[in-house]
């Protein structure tokens, strides 16, 4: 949510009404604009009734507070179960000989590969996330380049493995992501446009990175504590016997762990998600208010998001916890049986889990620019783009892709580590069974794509509210940073000649 006057209607520059100096060049300046650019006037898009589409902001006030209490609820309950669990775990798993402290076997050895995985994942991030800042216009490519490059390693290793079935399909998907590539070449300006512009913002307000790292580290704490929890229910539910052999798993009990664990990482990510939609609106409007690494313009989008939101982002997040904990079922059901009813549930879920997703990513950010309960919020920003007229460019996703390619470098650089460390100590995973090398690298992959998706959502949050406040007041835009406004605007010609209007 923007500081600043009540937005009604049409978004006034200036935002604030600043009697300094700075304020009046600023008001100034923004007359020329008006004036050399007057066919770039603020968006106000209109509904099918007439009515105003625009965003409004909200009042103070709780929203979607139930959903806040049961956020806060689960979390008591998984602290309590560690409390439970945790320590018949531990006897569970230590009877063997090996003390709670081992690092070569048993429980403790489980907890120091996520402290290690995890250490990693944040190690990793703040190179790939120093890559994205210092070198925007040039991500967007590379993550093209990448990908068909990892399609032609899979293309060989296909073919090499004999099976000549597999290696044709690698030659296809080598093939799509070839002609991938070259058709969306041309649109690589206006991704990097975008991206400019959200580093540009989150660079002038840098204490967001501080903030994505903050809750990187209660990531990282949550992690454990749900590594923890989560062993310790496994073990003591699966009628496990001294040697770590389990059986008879509670597949309610495994939902369950995993619900909470992709819920709260989900909150974790979102609530930086909304804290950087706000400050962003407020860099976009009155850069004054937005300029420094601690602003106000984060500190009250963070009081805010943490506040008022809270319950909206409790809400949306446990939606896509839900269905990525269901898909994990899924998947275990699987197994080494491709029962065909099962893998049309998997792909049925993973295309709800992408709907909801890409409803959440822009429902946030009217969350975080004016405050609107979630489904209203959902609901208003995509009223505005389809009135725009930007039902295209909003699916425009080169930037995800370019950033999920970094997260996935990042899992799978801490997958590896996590393999070599079960390679280095044999009984690390031995009450996984056979599979402990797998186990290993599936820890280690999924501990770094949580943690370093907390850190990317930063970049991402900012590249999708800069889209929203582009498609409401790109007046605003020019007065206020008239260089990066000419170099989007261009790329969104070029890009997109007949949506862009």
């Amino acid at each position: 949510m923007v500081q600043g006057t009540v937005i009604q209607g049409n978004i006034v520059s200036g935002y604030n009404q600043m009697g300094n100096s700075g304020g009046e060049r600023n008001g100034n300046q923004y007359n020329q604009q008006q004036k050399q650019y007057g066919n770039v006037q603020p968006f106000t898009a209109q509904a099918g009734n007439g009515s105003n589409v625009k965003g409004e902001r909200q009042g103070p006030a709780f929203r979607d507070v139930c959903w806040a209490i049961l956020f806060v609820v689960h979390l008591i309950f998984v602290l309590g179960f560690a409390g439970v669990f945790g320590p018949a775990a531990i006897t569970a798993a230590n009877n063997g000989g090996a003390g709670v402290g081992s690092y070569s076997s048993g429980f403790g050895a489980v907890i120091y590969n996520c402290l290690l995985s995890a250490m990693s994942a944040f190690v990793i991030s703040a190179f790939s996330l120093f890559y994205a800042i210092k070198c925007a216009r040039s991500v967007v490519a590379s993550g093209l380049i990448f990908q068909c490059i990892m399609s032609f390693i899979l293309m060989l290793i296909t073919f090499a493995s004999g099976n000549i079935l597999m290696g044709v399909f690698g030659l296809v998907m080598f093939g799509v992501s070839i002609w991938y590539t070259y058709a969306v070449w041309n649109r690589i300006p206006f991704a990097s446009a975008n991206l400019v512009t959200a580093t540009t913002a989150v660079k002038s307000n840098s204490g967001l990175f501080g903030l994505a790292y903050c809750f990187l580290a209660v990531s990282l704490i949550w992690t454990v504590c749900w590594g923890v929890t989560a062993t310790g229910t496994y073990m003591v539910t699966s009628n496990c016997d001294n040697d770590g052999n389990c059986e008879n798993s509670n597949g309610v009990y495994v939902f369950l762990l995993f619900l909470s664990y992709y819920w709260t990482q989900e909150v974790l990510k979102n609530v930086i998600h909304v804290t950087v939609a706000g400050t962003i609106g407020t860099w976009w409007f009155d850069p004054y208010q937005a300029s420094s690494c601690c602003s106000k313009a984060v500190r009250d989008s963070f009081g805010r998001a943490s506040s008022y939101s809270f319950g909206s982002i409790c809400f949306g997040s446990l939606v896509v916890a839900i269905i990525r904990a269901l898909r994990l079922m899924v998947e275990m059901m699987r197994g080494d049986d491709d029962n065909i009813l099962v893998c049309i549930l998997d792909c049925l879920l993973g295309c709800i889990e992408s709907i909801v997703e890409y409803f959440n990513k822009w429902a946030y950010v009217y969350v975080g620019l004016y405050g609107y309960s979630f489904l209203e919020a959902g609901k208003n920003v995509l009223t505005l783009f389809e009135s725009r007229g930007w039902t295209t460019i909003i699916t425009d996703d080169l930037v995800e892709k370019a950033l999920f390619l970094m997260n996935f470098g990042v899992g799978v650089l801490t997958g590896i580590i996590g393999f070599i460390v079960q390679k280095v100590s044999q009984d690390m995973y031995g009450v996984f069974g056979e599979n402990n090398g797998l186990a290993g690298f599936i820890m280690g992959f999924v501990i770094g794509m949580a943690l370093s998706s907390i850190v990317m959502s930063t970049i991402e949050s900012a590249v999708n509210t800069v889209i929203v406040c582009y498609a409401e007041s790109p007046a605003e835009f020019q007065a206020n940073h008239p260089i990066l406004s000419n170099e989007m605007r261009e790329a969104w010609l070029k890009a997109y000649p007949e949506e862009y209007h």
